[in-house]
């Protein structure tokens, strides 16, 4: 099926089958019966919103370089008023960086994989599969009545099908009991440490001099070898329950991981974002658990890089017109492998903004780029050496009426099946008391994270 790429001015017809279910399906179980080259996968296991989608009935992308946030939420608008009243999602994200994919990438070598999702990407897909309110609903979207009510004909078979299988009977729904990992035995390989070393060196270098106050730098390893990805998803889903377990599929490639970091919701006129910045690693006992937590609490530069951040947030919404609720406390949020320094922070939209306006307003943050922000940008495009591509930045859905949810792509990583190769990417915070050797230590603890649950 060509999907219909929609923009202002364009007419287009798009018209909607949609039913109810009683239960609800395993997601990562449906996906890895799935055979369209692009689908969307968003699991909150101890939230409400989940979704899987596959096919497009529209889709945007910027005509030129740049994020282009006021086309997105013009592509937005067309699609609601084509659908007159029904309140489709739209999948997609954007990159780090407006130019993701361009120019020399430095020292570290560039991620082919990246050219598939440019610097935004927004799809309102064929299928979708959502739950929300504790509501499971399958929706078709095509521009031919009659092939939206076949599309989910289909899709409900394929839903019995999928509960009928008998790999699907592991605990609490998920697919990780039934996971094959005969045969996937894939090796790290690791080329990127020394240099990283060096720039965090050269960094503090120039935070001394007065030239920035931090700056966020990342790398990335290669995982060489074929995977089994949906049991790779179905382990972070139980292994992250307060995470957002996320994989956009396009063509060959997935992007895929399980953010922590909400970057900002909308629920009605109901703002929620939080700050997260500062890390150590989780203990092997309570007793060590609780000395690193109040290391972490205690640490000026954990505590003065978790402030940026939370100024930035807070600037941001109140820029795009957002009511702030009074201040939260800061707390220690622990999660399996990690814990960092968290504050929750809530508000209130005025009428007109949507959620394309918020990640406008606080994409990039300083917890993934740096302070002063526009600084820390510059000098990461002159001396990282990556291109992140969608690592750190904006990852998530939203609907017609400009709700739905954002996250900052951490613990993530980019999957290409054509040549079995999966790069992984893990970052942190430089100020002027980082030391080489610690931070390089800490993107490891990352990186585990995501190969601790690794099926092989």
């Amino acid at each position: 099926m060509t999907p219909t790429a929609l923009t202002t001015g364009l007419p287009a017809a798009l018209h909607v089958a949609t039913a109810d279910l009683a239960t609800g399906p395993d997601l990562v179980a449906l996906r890895s019966r799935l055979r369209d080259p692009d689908s969307f996968t968003w699991l909150r296991p101890d939230g409400d919103d989940s979704i899987l989608t596959w096919g497009r009935a529209a889709h945007w992308s910027p005509r030129s370089g740049g994020h282009d946030f006021a086309s997105a939420r013009r592509f937005v608008d067309d699609v609601r008023r084509h659908l007159s009243g029904f309140r489709s999602v739209v999948v997609g994200g954007f990159s780090f960086a407006g130019d993701t994919g361009r120019g020399d990438p430095g020292p570290s070598r560039g991620i082919p994989a990246w050219s598939a999702f440019g610097s935004g990407h927004l799809t309102v897909p064929a299928v979708q599969v959502v739950r929300r309110d504790s509501r499971w609903t399958v929706t078709s979207i095509d521009p031919d009545p009659l092939r939206a009510r076949r599309q989910l004909t289909g899709a409900l078979e394929l839903i019995e099908e999928v509960a009928a299988s008998p790999r699907n009977a592991g605990p609490r729904g998920t697919t990780t009991r039934g996971c094959v990992v005969d045969g996937f035995d894939p090796r790290v390989v690791d080329t990127t440490a020394d240099h990283f070393t060096q720039i965090v060196a050269r960094a503090v270098t120039d935070i001394a001099s007065g030239r920035l106050e931090k700056v966020v730098l990342a790398r990335s390893v290669e995982l060489i070898g074929r995977i089994d990805l949906d049991c790779w998803l179905a382990r972070l889903r139980d292994r992250f329950p307060s995470c957002a377990v996320f994989a956009h599929r396009i063509g060959p490639v997935t992007f895929f991981g399980a953010s922590p970091e909400r970057l900002v919701s909308v629920n009605g006129r109901t703002v929620e974002t939080s700050a997260l910045a500062g890390s150590r690693p989780r203990g092997p006992d309570p007793d060590s658990d609780r000395v690193l937590a109040e290391e972490l609490w205690n640490s000026v530069k954990e505590q003065n890089e978790h402030r940026f951040a939370v100024k930035h947030l807070r600037d941001g919404l109140r820029t795009a017109g957002v009511e702030l609720d009074p201040d939260r406390e800061t707390e220690v949020l622990r999660i399996p492998g990690i814990q960092h320094l968290h504050t929750p922070i809530t508000g209130t939209r005025p009428a007109g903004v949507g959620i394309l306006d918020l990640v406008e307003s606080l994409h990039p943050s300083p917890a993934v780029a740096g302070t002063p922000t526009p600084a820390a940008l510059e000098w990461i495009s002159r001396h990282e050496g990556l291109d992140r591509g969608w690592y750190t930045a904006p990852i998530g859905w939203l609907d017609t009426e400009g709700e739905g949810e954002f996250r900052v792509g951490l613990r993530s990583a980019v999957h290409s099946s054509d040549t079995d190769t999966t790069t992984l990417f893990a970052g942190g915070g430089i100020v002027g008391r980082s030391v080489p050797t610690d931070e390089l230590a800490e993107t490891r603890t990352k990186l585990g994270a995501l190969l601790d649950v690794l099926p092989r």
